[in-house]
């Protein structure tokens, strides 16, 4: 005899989960749509699959960092944190003193923004 229990049955009427390089693509299809443009679906996913990887090289594993690092890696390119003018940001992600990973990623975020707004432009000083 088979047994169901309310456990199983609670799960059953979930939604199923949506991957994370799903959610990934569609935040950046959201808010990077123009910048995109004619990238395809395909091109798209191996585009996040390769910025998930190197994120993941800096411990950057939760959704919020991917994404936030996904919003970099679109508008300073693919492998950004190699660019000279843009490694003060692989040196923040690196400072073990600053704690996790994620607070390593939100400070970085955010002091690139900040300079992108002091100079109205891209954050390369």
């Amino acid at each position: 005899m088979l047994i169901i229990r309310d456990v199983q049955l609670q799960a059953l009427r979930r939604p199923p989960r949506v991957p994370a390089a799903t959610l990934c693509r569609e935040h950046l299809r959201a808010h990077f749509g123009e910048r995109l443009g004619g990238v395809d679906d395909g091109a798209l996913a191996r585009f996040v699959e390769r910025a998930t990887r190197e994120a993941g090289g800096y411990d950057l594993t939760e959704l919020r960092d991917l994404l936030l690092f996904l919003n970099l890696s679109v508008v300073y390119g693919e492998g950004f944190l190699a660019h000279p003018a843009l490694r003060w940001v692989r040196a923040a992600l690196l400072d073990a003193s600053v704690g996790a990973p994620s607070e390593r990623m939100r400070q970085a975020y955010d002091e690139v923004l900040r300079r992108a707004d002091a100079a109205e432009g891209p954050a390369t000083k």
